[in-house]
C-alpha cells in the first residue's frame, strides 16, 4: 500500500489545484535570494508575473497601502471606497483561487478592469503570504 502523508497539525489543506499552486510557488520562491523582510515582495513579484504576464519589469506597480503588515483583510485598503460591484469581482476571483487554482482565477481576472486586477493581485499576495507563513514556507 502507498504511504499516506499526514497533514501538518494546524495547517489547513485547500482544494487540490490550489495545493499544487502553493507547492509550485513555494518552489519558485525558494530559488529567489531573499532576506526575511523581502519575502513578501518576492511572493508579490512571482504572482505579478502570473497575473499580468511577461516579466516582472514590464508589469504595472501596485499601489502601496498603509495597511498593517499583519492584517489579513480580504480586500486591500484602497478598495474600501470602491463600488460594491468591484469589491465583489475581487472576492469572486479570490474564491476561484481557493476552489479552482490560480491559473483559472488569472484567466477570469484578465477579463476585468485594471483596478480589479491590481486589487486581486494585492489581496492574493496578502492571503498567500499569511498561508506561507503558517506553513513555514516563509519565516
Amino acid at each position: 500500500m502507498p504511504e499516506v502523508k499526514k497533514p501538518e497539525i494546524g495547517v489547513e489543506k485547500f482544494h487540490e489545484k490550489l495545493e499544487k499552486d502553493i507547492e509550485t510557488l513555494s518552489a519558485e520562491l525558494r530559488t529567489l535570494p531573499t532576506e526575511k523582510q523581502a519575502e513578501k515582495e518576492a511572493l508579490k513579484s512571482l504572482l505579478k508575473v502570473k497575473i499580468y504576464g511577461g516579466s516582472d519589469q514590464n508589469t504595472p506597480i501596485s499601489k502601496k497601502t498603509d495597511q498593517p503588515e499583519d492584517s489579513i483583510a480580504v480586500l486591500p485598503k484602497y478598495m474600501e471606497t470602491a463600488p460594491e460591484t468591484l469589491k465583489l469581482e475581487v472576492e469572486k476571483l479570490l474564491d476561484i483561487v481557493w476552489h479552482k487554482g490560480i491559473p483559472t482565477a488569472v484567466k477570469e481576472a484578465r477579463k476585468t478592469t485594471p483596478l480589479v486586477i491590481d486589487a486581486f493581485h494585492d489581496a492574493l499576495t496578502d492571503r498567500l503570504y499569511e498561508e506561507f507563513k503558517k506553513r513555514k514556507i516563509i519565516k
